[in-house]
């Protein structure tokens, strides 16, 4: 499936996260909406690059409960399918390719569900090398890479797939738990 993807000049993948997003860095940088604004990788910073990501996806056409590239929809399809009752209906894909969100947490694109009135997020690096350790900035690395040998071996696709639903379930059952705790109780 990814034959005619192979490791770029660079050796970053970015011929996969094209293939993977529809659009480039050159692109993202053309627009103008690439390395804007420069801090130190704190939690806030990186909820600031993540809204920063949601809201340029239509400049590239992306339609993030629908992915346009073939590569993605498959990906899509086989998370949301693993997903349990109204959280299938509300994941989304955003690409984050050439941003900031890219370049400081090691992010190429990231899944989002509506959970119980916030959302969860799962960020993605695309790599072409399983490499074991993720790229990223220490405690803020993305939480799963996803390469090409995912599409072409079924039962690592699947592997994956199972793990980001049950990460999205337990971060689901935290925000659930938080809430118990902090509801008033009746007398």
């Amino acid at each position: 499936m990814f034959s005619n993807v192979s490791s770029s000049k660079t050796g970053k993948g970015e011929e996969f996260e094209e293939a993977f997003c529809g659009f480039s860095h050159q692109d993202v940088e053309r627009k103008g909406i690439s390395a804007r604004v420069e801090r130190d990788s704190t939690e806030r910073f990186l909820g600031f690059c993540i809204e920063e990501v949601r809201s340029f996806q239509g400049q590239f056409g992306w339609v993030p409960d629908n992915p346009n590239t073939e590569f993605a929809k498959i990906f899509y399809n086989k998370v949301r399918a693993k997903l349990f009752g109204s959280y299938r209906n509300t994941l989304r894909l955003f690409v984050s390719v050439g941003t900031v969100l890219d370049y400081k947490f090691g992010t190429d694109f990231f899944l989002d569900v509506r959970g119980l009135g916030s959302s969860k997020v799962i960020r993605i690096d695309l790599t072409m090398k399983n490499r074991g350790k993720k790229k990223g900035n220490g405690d803020y690395q993305p939480d799963f890479s996803l390469t090409p040998q995912h599409f072409s071996h079924p039962e690592q696709m699947d592997r994956l797939c199972d793990q980001i639903a049950l990460m999205i379930k337990n971060r689901v059952g935290e925000e659930k738990q938080e809430r118990s705790c902090k509801t008033p109780r009746r007398s």
